[in-house]
C-alpha cells in the first residue's frame, strides 16, 4: 500500500519559502500546515519522529533536500539544453491561418 508522508510544500514551508497564500492543497497527511507538523512529517518520511532531532536539525533537513531538488532540477534542465543544442536548428515559422473576409 502506497502512503504519503510528505509533500516538497513541507520542505518549503519549513525553509519559510511558501507563502501561504499559496499553500493551497491540503497536507499528505491532511493534518495541520504548521511547523511542527511539518516536521513530524518530513521525519515520518524518513522513518524517525519529530522527536528524534532538534528544530534546527530539521530546518537543516528541509534545506539539504531543497539543495538536492534544485541540483536535480538544474541537472535535468541542463541536459534538456545541451540535447536541444545538439539537434540542428530549424528556423521557426508561424502557423499559415486562412480566413475569409466578407
Amino acid at each position: 500500500m502506497n502512503e504519503f508522508f510528505a509533500t516538497t510544500a513541507d520542505v518549503y514551508r519549513l525553509t519559510g519559502e511558501l507563502d501561504p497564500a499559496h499553500d493551497l492543497h491540503p497536507a499528505a497527511d491532511g493534518g495541520a500546515k504548521d511547523a511542527a507538523a511539518t516536521r513530524r512529517r518530513l521525519a515520518r518520511m524518513i522513518g524517525l519522529d519529530a522527536r528524534d532531532a532538534d528544530e534546527s536539525d530539521w530546518l537543516a533537513f528541509a534545506n539539504a533536500w531543497r539543495e538536492l531538488q534544485l541540483d536535480e532540477l538544474q541537472a535535468s534542465s541542463n541536459a534538456c539544453s545541451s540535447q536541444r543544442r545538439s539537434r540542428p536548428r530549424r528556423r521557426w515559422s508561424p502557423p499559415a491561418v486562412a480566413t475569409s473576409w466578407p
